[in-house]
């Protein structure tokens, strides 16, 4: 303010990480002491010392204060440790010494690594030493030296075919550290309708276009646009000093304009085992679906999809040759499903389709087998045990397909009660294991490639299908959306029954499957019957025996007024 200049440069050096916690002018507030005597409080707005024990117990200062002889006596303070606050991490000397901040599990703590500048708008790391802290330890530069920048305004539209895009544009800037360039992250934002504003500092920048910001430091990268041009005239001829300093025009409208992904490649039978398609010897699949699923949004932690953008939905068909050919895709990733003419998935892949050409094979995966034992569990453990095995089962395999549900394979279990299906497709089926009318049961297996699913399968007692409707006792008429609940008769030994509940329709029909066994059931219903509060109760036994299949069995609910 007296002199009408700025210095504009603001330098740290590693040494001022020891010294941050002695002088104020590093800090808002800085008095510790790692003693703690006196009127000395060994904590500030952003580091705090925590004492140690001998037996490793870490206590503050306050309880310190307050240990009586005893207890330093028994386990004495033998050490001293530097806890960091939040705010010391968005500090001026941490962002640009350090520059990166880890978040594990809540926490925050620092890298064994330097990203100078990292996130800052107006400052850019000028230079970073050659040299690191301290002659042993590589980890991070003696010295860097940041310039501020008010900046250069950079602004535009994001468009992919016309159509516009709100995805990240974030400002980098490459620095040499220990012989290698880094980019590093400035300025960001988020496009709204397409259009986006940054500032930029002087010499050679890139904007970079990003999806998925949701994975931070993984986003995806669309397209890279720099400020290199040879020609001065170019709107992406370098930014100058005066422009980044504003001391003249500082303004520049650069629109981006996405680059389109185009992407082919093969289906076949890995003949060779090798990862890549080898023509010459690998078989390659005709009529074979391949469907590219464009991603909006990406799990963070999971790195699964959470949101498709059906608009980039994308389909082939593989020619005698395997190969099939998309093109005109926005560059991000895409759920790739792969499905033979019978309606078997043989692939299900998330692919990063970038601008330009892509490539992406796919093998036809390895068979699988499945095998075990069916069984009636009859001590009640829940695990197969010899003599449990069931003779004369129908199993069928069933595999659920686009089209519908598909039977692949079915056997009948002989006295041992083994089954076993050989050379399928790897993925999700279903056992259904059936002798009617007493027994059935449906189990889900997953099948890997090269491997084989061993697992025993749990017969049940078939279910019975009960049907009925619910009546007024007195005069038969039904009544509507009466709750129901079949509840086994804790009264009988050995009871297989199991506890349902339904509700009557409109029309108080009702329709429920319920286990073999003895059930009480009740039922209720509250109504206002001309402005009278009416309610309609039932109690009652219902017996159903193995095999039954099918019970009729109406409702007749007596009428109380309220």
């Amino acid at each position: 303010e007296v002199t009408g200049r700025s210095i504009l440069y603001y330098g740290v050096e590693g040494y001022d990480k020891q010294i941050f916690n002695i002088f104020g002018f590093l800090a808002d507030k800085s008095l510790l002491l790692v003693a703690g005597t006196g009127n000395a409080n060994p904590e500030d707005d952003f580091v705090q010392i925590i004492y140690v024990t001998q037996n490793g117990k870490e206590i503050t200062y306050e309880d310190l204060k307050t240990r009586s002889d005893s207890e330093n006596r028994l386990d004495p303070i033998v050490n001293t440790k530097t806890v960091y606050k939040p705010e010391y991490y968005d500090t001026m000397f941490y962002r640009t010494y350090i520059g990166l901040v880890n978040n594990q599990s809540g926490k925050l703590s620092e890298p064994d690594y330097q990203v100078p500048c990292l996130n800052m708008r107006h400052f850019y790391a000028q230079y970073v030493s050659p040299y690191p802290r301290y002659a042993y330890y590589q980890g991070k530069s003696a010295v860097v030296i940041a310039k501020y920048y008010a900046g250069a305004v950079i602004n535009g539209t994001l468009t992919f075919q016309d159509s516009v895009k709100d995805y990240q544009v974030v400002v980098q800037q490459n620095i040499s550290h220990y012989g290698s360039e880094i980019p590093i992250d400035h300025d960001t934002t988020i496009a709204v309708n397409g259009t986006y504003q940054v500032i930029v500092p002087a010499g050679i920048s890139t904007l970079q276009v990003r999806r998925y910001p949701e994975l931070g430091l993984r986003a995806f990268v669309i397209q890279n646009v720099t400020f290199n041009s040879d020609d001065d005239t170019s709107v992406l001829a370098p930014i100058t000093e005066d422009e980044a300093t504003r001391n003249g025009p500082y303004q520049r409208t650069v629109d981006i304009s996405i680059e389109p992904g185009d992407v082919y490649g093969y289906v076949y039978d890995n003949n060779d085992n090798n990862t890549k398609y080898n023509s010459s010897i690998d078989t390659p699949l005709e009529n074979i679906t391949v469907i590219y699923y464009g991603v909006e949004t990406i799990d963070s932690s999971s790195g699964q999809p959470v949101a498709y953008d059906y608009s980039m939905m994308k389909m082939d068909t593989t020619d005698e040759n395997g190969y099939y050919n998309l093109s005109g895709l926005l560059p991000g990733y895409y759920r790739v499903i792969v499905t033979d003419p019978e309606g078997f998935q043989i692939g299900d892949t998330l692919v990063p389709i970038y601008g330009g050409n892509n490539t992406h094979d796919l093998a036809k995966p390895k068979p699988g087998d499945a095998e075990g034992t069916i069984y009636f569990d009859d001590n009640g453990n829940g695990k197969y045990d010899a003599g449990e095995e069931m003779n004369g089962v129908n199993v069928d395999l069933r595999y659920k397909t686009a089209g519908g549900d598909k039977i692949v394979n079915s056997l009948t279990t002989n006295s041992t009660g083994r089954y076993s299906f050989s050379d399928l497709i790897p993925g999700e089926y279903m056992l259904d294991v059936t002798k009617l009318p007493d027994y059935e049961t449906t189990q889900q297996i997953t099948i890997k490639e090269k491997d084989t699913t061993a697992i025993n399968v749990s017969i049940q007692y078939a279910k019975i299908d009960v049907t009925g409707v619910t009546k007024n006792k007195d005069t038969l008429n039904a009544i509507a959306d009466v709750s129901m609940t079949f509840s086994p008769d804790a009264s009988v030994e050995n009871n297989t029954a199991e506890q349902e509940t339904v509700q009557s329709d409109a029309s108080g029909t009702y329709t429920v499957s319920l286990m073999p066994g003895t059930y009480t059931v009740t039922a209720t219903r509250r109504v206002n019957e001309s402005g009278v509060n009416v309610t309609y109760t039932y109690s009652g036994q219902l017996v159903l025996q193995i095999g039954q299949g099918t019970k009729t069995y109406d409702v007749l609910l007596t009428r109380e007024v309220d």
